[in-house]
């Protein structure tokens, strides 16, 4: 039997279609954790391909490609990564978000520094927005968003990304080395993502405000993120998407290291 390839997946509630589908095919071993981590054990090896940020992509962008076809956006209202924010700031000096949510804090200092020209410090922290917001002005918040504190206001991130450009936002993209998964794995990927899409376009009652594919849109999208993430010093330059590519069936995907 086959050595399973190793996926690693953030821990959101829009990854769970594509991980119970990917989890019974029989090919995958799929570990949950946080994006930053997933993104470290990557580098590291210990995963043939991981459901990264596009911005977590674009800092070891020269070492990756991205398997075509395959992602997930949204461009609609949807509550998984919002800004809240205290009463009466008009200036957002600082910020108390996860060092595990990489993406997701660049995004909201570019959505600040382009909509509000503001540009806070970064409190890292954890735990519930009543303790954040006693610690910095503003918290982010990835997930559903719970109760808020009395006076609190609410900036839906992924709303205010597609007001800035018309496009959607991409949570995620698989990112790999050329050659680490077999040619076999990759198309299991990329059929998942397509079904579990189609079953959302025929099924009403199933519909999200997720897509599952990596359109021209999308791709545009993490695009523009790149060019505004090196823009303002987040990046240190403004890395190409590369796809994945076999040349034939009989590829191999690479063994990882240990541990």
């Amino acid at each position: 039997m086959s050595q399973r390839s190793i996926l690693g997946f953030p821990p959101h509630p829009y990854v769970v279609p594509l991980l119970e589908r990917l989890s019974s095919v029989g090919l995958f071993d799929c570990r949950v954790d946080a994006g930053s981590h997933n993104a470290l054990q990557l580098r590291e090896r210990h995963l043939h391909a991981a459901l990264l940020t596009p911005v977590e992509y674009g800092r070891d962008s020269s070492e990756y490609v991205v398997l075509s076809g395959a992602a997930i956006a949204s461009q609609d209202p949807s509550g998984p990564v919002s800004l809240v924010i205290r009463r009466g700031v008009r200036q957002i000096a600082t910020l108390a978000a996860d060092p595990a949510c990489a993406g997701e804090i660049v995004l909201a200092r570019i959505l600040l520094a382009e909509e509000f020209n503001a540009f806070p410090s970064i409190v890292p922290a954890s735990g519930p927005v009543s303790e954040l917001l006693e610690r910095a002005e503003a918290a982010l918040v990835v997930g559903e968003p719970e109760r808020l504190p009395r006076g609190a206001t609410t900036l839906d991130l992924i709303e205010d990304w597609f007001e800035l450009t018309d496009l959607p936002y991409c949570y995620g993209l698989w990112c790999m080395r050329e050659g680490a998964l077999t040619s076999v794995a990759a198309d299991a990927i990329a059929d998942a993502h397509r079904a579990i899409d189609a079953q959302l376009a025929e099924d009403a009652t199933a519909r999200t405000a997720y897509s599952y594919l990596l359109t021209g849109e999308v791709q545009e999208s993490i695009r523009e993120l790149l060019h505004y993430a090196f823009y303002h010093g987040m990046l240190p330059d403004v890395p190409d998407l590369r796809f994945a590519s076999w040349e034939d069936d009989a590829s191999s995907g690479d063994d990882l290291s240990a541990g």
